[in-house]
């Protein structure tokens, strides 16, 4: 672990695009229902963001602290997404959250990396549930829509990098 004698801006934009992501994750659970199947991967997702804001308000930092992160949200979110049912659960949009991780720290390449895997993910989760490429056919959208996010962040991502620097 490393120290720093000043904080890490883009630290605090992921821990706060990550809070947003878990109160929308826990709203939409609650609305259909599903909270208690899904408590401890919340749980998980919540207590590591409370670990992310204290080193954050401490300025201090992992090893590879950005590659940690993005792993941890990818990982989480990927539970998360099977737990709630896939792409048709109520939180199948969680794959916003290694999406924003990725944007605020590797701006486009790594976003539009996390929407790539996470759109092979949601396809994938299809297809092997169905068992034919023609049966997995409906996932192609959200698989789609989780591409165009990843650009979209990525692009809003650079457009912050860039713009943090400037000040």
């Amino acid at each position: 672990m490393r120290t720093y004698d000043s904080p890490y801006i883009a630290d605090w934009f992921a821990i706060s695009l990550r809070w947003i992501t878990l109160v929308g994750t826990l709203v939409s659970l609650a609305l259909n229902d599903l909270m208690a199947a899904l408590a401890w991967s919340i749980l998980v997702l919540l207590v590591w963001n409370v670990g992310m804001t204290f080193f954050a308000a401490l300025n201090m930092r992992l090893n590879y602290h950005r590659q940690i992160a993005l792993a941890v949200d990818l990982l989480l979110a990927t539970v998360i997404f099977f737990q709630q049912g896939g792409v048709s659960g109520p939180a199948a949009w969680i794959s916003i959250l290694p999406i924003l991780t990725a944007s605020v720290y590797f701006e486009f390449w790594g976003a539009m990396g996390s929407a790539i895997l996470f759109a092979l993910i949601q396809f994938g989760s299809v297809l092997i549930i169905t068992r034919s490429v023609a049966g997995a056919l409906p996932a192609l959208l959200p698989a789609a829509l989780t591409l165009v996010l990843g650009a979209l962040f990525g692009f809003l991502g650079r457009r912050l990098v860039v713009n943090l620097r400037v000040s």
